[in-house]
């Protein structure tokens, strides 16, 4: 796979993260710009991330209906009272995901980027706008500064299961008759 340019098909953005997380000293910092957010891509990233202390994501157009809902309450919520709101916020949502029917790996998934939200290492934000649809990922060591390397990947992937490669694609095969 080449360093500079990778194209999803060779390898995919999941592979590319797999790579950084396994080699970069230091993966502190973990930022991210996308139009697309789905917990599922979430889930399938969060291994490489188990490290990272900080992880910011900017939502430009659209995220998971649940996760817009619960996030929207526990941002709103958090300053009164922060315990009781992270409490009430992790009762609903187990609630939620019970009714949803997933299966026990991705509720897993999904639990741990709640917790994530829950104690600030997860800061994920939705575009004022609505019309922001770039896609950039941004791999920091910690300290860093203009002296130190990093990693910026930019493309049309979103932060969902399919932009990470990592969903079972379906192709429909038109024949032509004559």
């Amino acid at each position: 796979m080449s360093t500079k340019f990778f194209n999803n098909i060779d390898a995919t953005l999941l592979d590319k993260f797999q790579g950084i997380a396994s080699a970069m000293a230091n993966f502190d910092i973990f930022h991210a710009v996308v139009g697309y957010f789905r917990s599922s891509g979430y889930f399938k990233l969060r291994r490489e991330l188990e490290n990272v202390c900080e992880i910011r994501i900017l939502v430009g157009i659209n995220v998971d209906a649940i996760l817009s809902h619960h996030n929207a309450n526990l941002l709103f919520n958090a300053d009164s009272h922060p315990d009781e709101v992270v409490e009430q916020y992790r009762d609903q949502l187990v609630d939620d995901i019970r009714q949803a029917h997933y299966d026990a790996d991705t509720e897993h998934g999904i639990m741990q980027m709640f917790d994530d939200i829950a104690c600030s290492k997860l800061q994920l934000r939705i575009h004022a706008t609505r019309y922001l649809h770039a896609k950039f990922y941004l791999c920091l060591p910690n300290n860093f500064s203009e002296h130190s390397d990093g990693w910026v990947i930019m493309g049309s992937s979103n932060l969902t299961d399919q932009g990470l490669g990592t969903a079972e694609l379906r192709y429909a095969v038109h024949t032509k008759l004559s």
